[in-house]
């Protein structure tokens, strides 16, 4: 992230956890710069998905978005995020599968047990 809160990220970055786990940070359809860079990122994509036998999505977002009277910028991001893919097409038992890989992180949050507590009841 740069510290104009937007993604910096113009090509997947790969980092070897363990010896069956990458972690890839991939930019956003919406930082992909142009047309190329949308192609280029769903043929990574497509590419991952036919290697992974398993995946995990991480949207992060700000904690000052929880809060925004309308949420608009939570429900855009999980909008563009779940349109990119066809979610009719698959099975239900498939789509569980889908819906458990997603996780929200939340960044800048402020540090407190209640505060805590209370992000969770929201989430």
């Amino acid at each position: 992230m740069s510290n104009r809160y937007s993604s910096v990220t113009l090509i997947p970055n790969l980092a070897d956890l363990d010896a069956e786990t990458t972690l890839i940070d991939m930019t956003g359809y919406c930082n992909s710069q142009n047309y190329f860079g949308v192609i280029g990122l769903s043929f990574f994509l497509k590419s991952v998905f036919e290697r992974a036998k398993e995946v995990k999505f991480l949207i992060v977002l700000n904690e000052h978005m929880l809060f925004q009277t309308s949420g608009k910028d939570i429900i855009t991001t999980l909008r563009i995020f779940l349109d990119t893919f066809k979610l009719e097409a698959l099975r239900p038992d498939i789509k569980d599968i889908f819906y458990s890989s997603i996780s929200l992180v939340i960044t800048r949050a402020k540090f407190s047990h209640l505060h805590s507590t209370f992000l969770e009841r929201i989430l």
